[in-house]
């Protein structure tokens, strides 16, 4: 990656792992991912679908073998008419890349104290701390440098 950048390229991830809903701590990774991203300077995020729909998922919602919700973190709504629906796992990515905006921030202002952060969540380029509550207290943390410095 460091030789990517040195000649400009953008790093981006795609994670085809988060779909399901099979792992007892699938929201965990979900909101984690964007944690990973911003522990390795990844700028941006491809999805294989947010919203791949064999058939009407909220009659069969294992639309793809082995993927138990694989490809849908937006639902239509009853007839297809309207705005999509989105899935807790949509709001817990949405939440993740709220926290990456913090992060980002907290590196801005105080680069040491962003290292001994992220590292707490974003344990390797695969994995998360499985605590939720270290998350939170690293979230409410990363905040308190982005509103009083420290």
């Amino acid at each position: 990656m460091a030789e990517a950048r040195r000649h400009g390229a953008s790093i981006w991830a795609y994670e085809n792992e988060l779909y399901p809903l099979d792992v007892p701590d699938c929201g965990l990774l979900m909101r984690g991912f964007p944690w990973r991203l911003r522990r390795y300077d990844v700028e941006g995020v491809e999805w294989w679908a947010v919203s791949k729909w064999r058939t009407d998922p909220w009659i069969e919602p294992n639309q793809y073998e082995l993927q138990n919700g694989g490809g849908c973190f937006l639902y239509p709504t009853p007839g297809r008419k309207g705005r999509p629906i989105d899935s807790v796992r949509w709001e817990l990515y949405r939440q993740g890349v709220e926290d990456y905006d913090v992060l980002t921030l907290v590196r801005e202002r105080a680069t040491r104290r962003y290292e001994e952060l992220v590292k707490q969540v974003a344990l390797s380029p695969a994995d998360v701390a499985r605590d939720p509550r270290v998350m939170e207290r690293v979230r409410r943390a990363a905040c308190e440098v982005v509103e009083k410095g420290r």
